[in-house]
């Protein structure tokens, strides 16, 4: 009797197991791509999936259960490419861009950011007269002061094709390209660099150096007219991402936009980026 039972017990546990790999097997899946751009997100490393853009990625997994959920590493450069090859793909949180508008549905918006700034050490910052806006063009113009910029970036004011041809500009093309040039700007081999602030407080809370660097961020004056920084969850376009972006809006609540919200908060740079990230965030919401 006894052994009957421990059979029995022994065949439902295998048939529960083999059903439950089965379901998962069978299950739809989603690929998602994921930059090397800390804190927006990681891909590799101590703080994979950690950064603030992987863990608002990892609520909206959570709200498609139904789907297995797949990373695929992905670089500006193999953006285009990489695109083409997955009909069940979702991206996000990422800013509507004209170039990738088109690829995508796009959900309803997650939260709204400051504008990028030019970023230099408070050295130069008051050589260059303590300014709360400049132009770009004019301090490219400047072969004084040596810019660093990422190759196939699209966040820029203006195209930069023509001003990568300068000495004074240095143009890297490395996955971990935003860390680079922050490292080269310590050093002194860059005096600027474009960027959002926050990578520049990623750099501070993860870097393991003791020395301390005062940084200072600008306005620019040609990213007035700039596309908002305003963030969504897209898919691709087709009837697989029109049904997930329809399920993804259904689950942006209130509260889901508030726990967003105080993500990518934590990650401002100083007290006047993050008055400026919750003034923009109440006006685009009304809350």
């Amino acid at each position: 009797m006894f052994k009957t039972k421990l059979l029995l017990s022994i065949f439902l546990f295998h048939t529960l197991l083999l059903t439950h790999l089965y379901a998962t097997k069978t299950k739809e899946e989603i690929v998602w791509f994921q930059h090397q751009r800390p804190p927006w997100m990681i891909n590799e490393g101590e703080y994979k999936n950690q950064g603030y853009g992987d863990k608002i990625r990892q609520i909206f997994e959570k709200e498609l259960s139904q789907y297995n959920h797949q990373t695929i590493a992905i670089t500006p450069t193999r953006f285009y490419k990489e695109v083409k090859k997955y009909n069940n793909l979702c991206y996000g949180p990422v800013i509507k861009l004209k170039t990738i508008k088109g690829l995508f549905y796009w959900s309803k918006p997650l939260y709204i950011m400051p504008t990028q700034r030019i970023i230099v050490l408070e050295e130069t910052f008051k050589k260059l007269g303590s300014p709360k806006e400049l132009s770009m063009k004019q301090l490219l113009a400047n072969k004084s002061y040596t810019f660093g910029n990422i190759a196939d970036i699209k966040h820029y004011p203006f195209d930069l094709k023509t001003y990568r041809k300068q000495k004074n500009v240095v143009t890297l093309r490395n996955s971990g390209a935003t860390n680079s040039l922050i490292a080269m700007l310590q050093k002194k081999r860059i005096d600027w660099m474009y960027d959002f602030p926050l990578f520049i407080s990623w750099h501070n809370k993860s870097s393991k150096q003791k020395k301390f660097y005062n940084y200072r961020t600008i306005k620019v004056k040609e990213a007035k007219n700039a596309t908002k920084i305003i963030a969504f969850m897209s898919c691709i376009k087709n009837e697989f991402g029109k049904q997930t972006i329809e399920q993804i809006n259904q689950s942006l609540t209130q509260k889901t936009i508030l726990d967003i919200r105080t993500l990518v908060r934590s990650w401002q740079l100083d007290e006047i980026n993050t008055n400026e990230f919750n003034k923009l965030n109440k006006k685009l919401f009304g809350f």
